[in-house]
């Protein structure tokens, strides 16, 4: 989940995180044009347009630093020296906002099991329960990750008369930086930032993964105890009841891909941050190893997963062609009376 400082990293994998990202931020622009829409706006989907615009802000602020694997923006000047400027901002935010995520798919994951299992209890809070569970979490999330943007302190200098911009950062948690300088952060900044991390660890990633392995088990079954039921109640409906047995276990495959996804996309990078932080320490390069591959799985599923959701459901496909087919049918007149009113004032002119 989390993001450390960006050297040149990830070999083949940094080459194609733009790509991913492209990808990640369109499909989830696409998933929120239908989520969004009046007739679909229940609590669930209010939660799944939240987690799907935390997401697209947690790929456009990993977009700066995948570009740096191409040489083109890695030694362009301007690039360098915003990158440098704004390196721990950018990732701070991004930790927010991948954190917001997490806790989002944990409410939805709850959302839905409580759904399920008691129906009448969901239907006595109303649309504004979802808003008040969103607010909660961007706030308490927002609290808990403020760290990082004092987590590492990067020194920046230029050389050849101020043609040439270098940084080098160094985390707060270390003694000395080098043999030759020492760590400037005060005792009580340092425990801070060293006791932020690990509650990140445990309480934004670990628990959080647990929690939503455990709903998602319980849903299955809850679902399994369902289609069991239909089954021998609707044996003497014929078409209708295996429609909606089918139906069942295409809700059990999604919910099976959903936890999936994110256990595999997400565990990783908090064993990473763990091992970096309780046993190497004061080890940069091992550390940054270490987080090369998990980061780029988050960033991976922050691409996939809400697909995972929605590009699953042969409905949500339906209803995403159907306005796609009406704004192209709206924009079409449109375009073709501007052509019209700007071909007439050429021949005016004429």
């Amino acid at each position: 989940m989390f993001v450390h400082v960006f050297p040149q990293f990830l070999l083949g994998f940094g080459y194609i995180t733009p790509i991913l990202i492209v990808f990640g931020v369109t499909g989830n622009i696409m998933n929120l044009t239908v989520l969004m829409t009046p007739s679909l706006r229940t609590k669930s989907n209010v939660l799944l347009s939240a987690l799907a615009i935390s997401d697209c802000f947690f790929l456009i602020l990993m977009f700066p630093h995948s570009l740096g694997q191409y040489d083109f923006f890695a030694m362009n000047y301007n690039f360098r020296y915003f990158y440098f400027h704004c390196r721990m901002h950018l990732i701070a935010f991004a930790n927010f906002f991948s954190a917001a995520a997490i806790w989002l798919v944990l409410a939805i994951c709850m959302e839905r099991l409580i759904g399920i299992k008691y129906p009448l209890f969901v239907r006595r809070y109303g649309m504004k329960s979802s808003f008040y569970i969103i607010g909660g979490i961007i706030g308490a999330t927002f609290i808990v990750t403020a760290y990082s943007h004092i987590s590492y302190k990067c020194l920046i200098k230029h050389f050849c008369s101020n043609t040439q911009i270098h940084s080098m950062c160094f985390s707060a948690q270390r003694d000395k930086w080098t043999s030759k300088l020492n760590n400037t952060y005060s005792d009580l900044a340092k425990q801070y930032v060293t006791w932020n991390t690990r509650f990140n660890a445990v309480f934004v990633v670990f628990l959080p993964i647990l929690v939503v392995l455990w709903a998602n088990v319980l849903l299955l079954m809850t679902l399994r105890e369902r289609q069991k039921f239909m089954e021998r109640s609707n044996v003497k409906q014929g078409e209708m009841g295996r429609a909606q047995m089918l139906m069942e276990q295409k809700i059990t495959i999604t919910v099976c891909a959903i936890v999936t996804s994110f256990t595999i996309t997400q565990g990783p990078s908090a064993l990473a941050l763990l091992l970096s932080d309780f046993l190497l320490a004061n080890s940069n390069k091992i550390t940054t190893q270490m987080t090369i591959f998990p980061q780029f799985l988050v960033v991976l599923g922050k691409s996939l997963n809400f697909g995972l959701f929605c590009l699953s459901s042969a409905g949500f496909r339906t209803k995403l062609l159907s306005i796609s087919k009406h704004r192209f049918t709206n924009w079409k007149p449109r375009y073709e009376n501007k052509s019209h009113e700007t071909e007439r004032l050429c021949k005016a002119n004429v």
